[in-house]
């Protein structure tokens, strides 16, 4: 028996996280084999050459994995579509491929998305403005700008957050421009394609002012004078996803708004005053003018001088908040137990391995065993850094829009 599909899965914000509860989403493999091939012999060859490439690059995956579709092939859950044609047909591991051109097997996957940290209390704090061609909004931290299913990041993701509220269900809005998942602040969208190329034309030429407030660490020998200006050539290390500064000696290549995704590439930044210190832990709130937009550009700039944002561990910051469970553990509600006790049900007669963890995770004879806090909790929700985009304006199109500092920006504890 197939499982059923659910187009809209159920969510629930509680405990600081919003959570989406396991749902089935319809999955593809192309598969392409020799005459008297069957279907088990082919995906048995396909799994050594995934062997070969590494396991993390799987495990880290959401999406299935060869060893899943065979167990899913050997439970006879399994249909294929040939020539792009629907047979319809249940195969088995030992049938013989019915062609020798590629065919795709389908299947219904158990998927989980990742939970997002959330203390948004109403539309009014997700949405700075809207009207009939632009929908500005203030963007969480730990949310992607675009949905990201491999990850597990979808109906949790900027969009899956837009398309859950009243007006604008199954509305298609697309961002005009990035902004880095642990960043919060202003992300500007458009309601059609025009109105996405309108605002990305300025953005490419230049024709807007950006302006983000950090927290930063205070070197051990002060501020430096403001305003400082920080103009080098950043690299981006794609295999470590970390942006560098490049001592090049040929010349900086010519500045645009476009990410700088090689090495080399001109970027500008800078840091105009400090609006607040934190003598409680030696951090100042400082505003910051971006003129080129390359990937991780400020927080690359801000370690570069010595002035690292405080907690972003990742480019010389320190961890300064406890991990957020994405389960609302040690004590998770019981609002979110019944939610996850219900998919696994629905679940039971499927190979899912994340419902089996998720499973062992929660039991509270099993959590209290643990050895470690860090393993009590079990996986965590991106809690971000202290990088908000405050302000985003468009001269040209007479239009600037403000997102609300956040509590760390305010010298609060996050």
């Amino acid at each position: 028996t197939m499982p059923p599909q659910h187009q809209i899965p159920t969510t629930l914000c509680t405990a600081g996280i919003r959570v989406v509860a396991p749902y089935w989403i319809a999955v593809n493999l192309a598969i392409q084999g020799e005459k008297e091939d069957t279907y088990g012999k082919v995906l048995a060859r396909m799994m050594i050459h995934q062997d070969a490439k590494g396991a993390n690059r799987w495990r880290n995956s959401i999406k299935p994995s060869i060893s899943w579709w065979i167990e899913e092939l050997e439970a006879g859950r399994v249909t294929q579509k040939v020539d792009g044609n629907d047979t319809g047909q249940v195969i088995s591991a030992d049938d013989l491929l019915a062609t020798t051109s590629k065919v795709k097997l389908q299947a219904q996957y158990h998927y989980h998305e990742q939970s997002i940290m959330y203390n948004l209390k109403d539309r009014s704090d997700l949405i700075l403005y809207q009207d009939e061609q632009y929908l500005i909004v203030n963007k969480p931290v730990g949310v992607d700008v675009l949905e990201n299913p491999a990850a597990g990041r979808v109906h949790n993701s900027l969009p899956g957050l837009l398309n859950s509220l009243p007006g604008l269900l199954n509305t298609k809005i697309m961002p005009a421009h990035r902004l880095d998942r642990p960043v919060s602040g202003v992300v500007c969208c458009g309601i059609t394609n025009k109105d996405i190329k309108r605002l990305q034309q300025r953005i490419q030429k230049g024709q807007t002012s950006k302006t983000y407030v950090a927290r930063v660490q205070i070197p051990p020998s002060g501020l430096p004078k403001l305003p400082l200006t920080i103009e080098t050539q950043i690299g981006f290390d794609n295999t470590k996803s970390l942006a560098h500064v490049v001592e090049a000696e040929a010349p900086a290549k010519e500045a645009t708004s476009s990410d700088g995704g090689g090495d080399g590439k001109h970027s500008k930044t800078v840091v105009q005053e400090c609006i607040r210190t934190i003598e409680q832990d030696n951090t100042a709130i400082v505003t910051i003018r971006l003129f080129t937009g390359r990937k991780h550009q400020i927080r690359c700039h801000l370690q570069h001088v010595g002035m690292s944002i405080a907690n972003d561990h990742r480019y010389g910051g320190k961890r300064t908040a406890p991990p957020l469970s994405a389960f609302g553990l040690p004590n998770p509600p019981k609002e979110l137990m019944e939610m996850l006790q219900s998919a696994w049900k629905e679940a039971n007669h499927s190979n899912c391995t994340f419902c089996e963890f998720e499973q062992k995770l929660l039991k509270m004879e099993s959590s209290s065993s643990l050895k470690t806090s860090d393993e009590m909790l079990g996986p965590s929700v991106n809690t971000g850094i202290w990088l908000h985009s405050w302000k985003y304006a468009f001269p040209t199109l007479g239009m600037e829009f403000e997102a609300p500092l956040p509590q760390w920006a305010q010298g609060q504890s996050h």
